[in-house]
């Protein structure tokens, strides 16, 4: 008798973007990579995320979405968070890293206007 052949496995689809994060660890970059796989790799410091996003094809704008990319250009090398909850355009929550020197991903500063931090006021990448 021949012996039963198991079938191979469904690959399961992959998404489009690539999940490799060549961010280093711990940094704004690297957590916002992390959560939102979509980001380009090669986006510079986070201040420069804005413009790459741009140059890349994503629409970028003033009003915070849930699952939209913050960026802060101000404070040397910028900063990038990952949006969870908006209330409004002055009030919102993030996920990020490298906050305050904390270098892991979490919400840092729960509910937090962000037109009026230290960086300046945020932009958003919108996701495709």
């Amino acid at each position: 008798a021949a012996t039963p052949v198991a079938a191979a496995p469904v690959a399961t689809p992959k998404p489009s973007y690539s999940s490799v994060n060549t961010y280093p660890v711990g940094q704004c970059t690297w957590g916002v990579k992390s959560l939102a796989p979509w980001v380009g790799n090669n986006w510079g410091n986070g201040g420069q995320w804005a413009a790459s996003a741009a140059a890349a094809g994503f629409s970028v704008g003033t009003t915070p979405v849930v699952g939209a990319v913050a960026v802060w250009t101000g404070g040397g090398y910028g900063h990038v968070a990952y949006v969870t909850a908006v209330e409004s355009s002055t009030r919102i929550r993030v996920m990020e890293s490298n906050f305050n020197v904390n270098q892991y991903i979490a919400d840092h500063r729960g509910w937090f206007n962000p037109t009026s931090t230290y960086q300046g006021a945020a932009v958003y990448i919108y996701p495709r």
